[in-house]
């Protein structure tokens, strides 16, 4: 259901500029997904910053937010949990 809401996403903002037939392709598995050059460096860039960051100890460039956890099997089905001290720990992922 993500999947499907992100690609039309997508879709609404561009994808279907370059390939009108796109969404329905990838929606149907015939149609890959590639995140634009443009876009990888810029992430990589922040990704290595925000390593660095964590690795001497100082603060990250942007707080963690909370997390909505919905799990239709429990009760409540759905959660909102703050990351302790502002950032969440690989651990507890």
């Amino acid at each position: 259901m993500l999947k499907q809401w992100v690609a039309k996403r997508a879709a609404t903002f561009g994808a279907s500029e370059v390939d009108p037939e796109w969404l329905e392709k990838y929606l149907k598995g015939k149609a890959d997904w590639a995140v634009s050059v443009e876009r990888n460096v810029l992430s990589a860039v922040l990704l290595v910053r925000q390593t660095i960051r964590v690795l001497l100890g100082q603060e990250p460039m942007a707080k963690s937010p909370s997390a909505i956890i919905v799990d239709l099997n429990r009760n409540p089905q759905v959660i909102v949990k703050n990351p302790k001290n502002g950032t969440w720990k690989i651990e507890n992922i």
